[in-house]
């Protein structure tokens, strides 16, 4: 079970804003897409999340061992993290060109789920949706 939840910390990828920090830098162009990316994650609004994802948009979890890759495959793991009550807070973004670089805390709205986990996000984005997504170990602040 332990191992699931863990698998489905990585599986965030992606990287909503509840209670969301000043952003860096503006929300318009790729750190707008993936503002609204992690804002219909945080309502667990499944329809959304995926439509922001290019086709062939991938995810690289935290500890990877495998890649996932194409909408269906990344529908199917953000939807089970709804369950577990899974939050993305954006606290720090930093935008180089269509890359977006995010420290990112998550935490879930269920007791005991999971502790909360300070990680990073890269988000690619290409035009107006988000094309991979990787996410690393970071210091806690």
């Amino acid at each position: 079970m332990r191992q699931l939840i863990l698998m489905l910390l990585l599986v965030l990828a992606l990287a909503g804003c509840a209670g969301s920090a000043t952003p860096t830098v503006g929300n318009s162009g790729a750190e707008g897409v993936v503002r609204q990316w992690i804002d219909a994650y945080n309502k667990a609004d499944l329809a959304t999340v995926t439509n922001l994802l290019t086709p062939d948009a991938t995810l690289i979890p935290l500890n990877a061992t495998k890649t996932y890759q194409g909408t269906d495959t990344l529908r199917d793991l953000f939807n089970a993290d709804f369950p577990y009550g899974v939050q993305i807070r954006l606290d720090k973004a930093q935008v180089n060109g269509d890359s977006v670089v995010g420290d990112v805390m998550l935490w879930s709205t269920k007791k005991g789920a999971f502790p909360d986990t300070p990680v990073q996000y890269t988000w690619t984005v290409k035009g107006n949706k988000i094309s991979a997504i990787v996410i690393k170990h970071r210091q806690a602040n």
